[in-house]
């Protein structure tokens, strides 16, 4: 640990002043701050979870979407073709 960590950690100390680094909120013990810390840090990753989570499932709906576009132009230009076909044969 570099000089400037253990000064700003003596620093703190002296305070007694701890801050959360996810949320800000001030803490005068650093058991409270560092119980505080993973119950927050817990609740952040919970909320990227569920926003990975809806992008997923909008990402999912719109490739749906697009393959059944894609079944339904594919049906079609294979009707094109049967129906080219039937005319050669005539």
């Amino acid at each position: 640990m570099d000089n400037t960590n253990k000064n700003e950690e003596k620093e703190k100390k002296e305070k007694k002043e701890f801050e959360c680094e996810n949320c800000g909120k001030i803490f005068n013990s650093l058991k409270r701050k560092n119980n505080h810390f993973k119950i927050c840090n817990y609740d952040n990753l919970q909320k990227k979870i569920t926003d990975l989570e809806f992008k997923l499932f909008n990402l999912q709906s719109y490739n749906d979407k697009l393959l059944t576009e894609n079944k339904i132009h594919i049906q079609s230009i294979d009707k094109l073709l049967n129906d080219v076909d039937i005319e050669l044969d005539n």
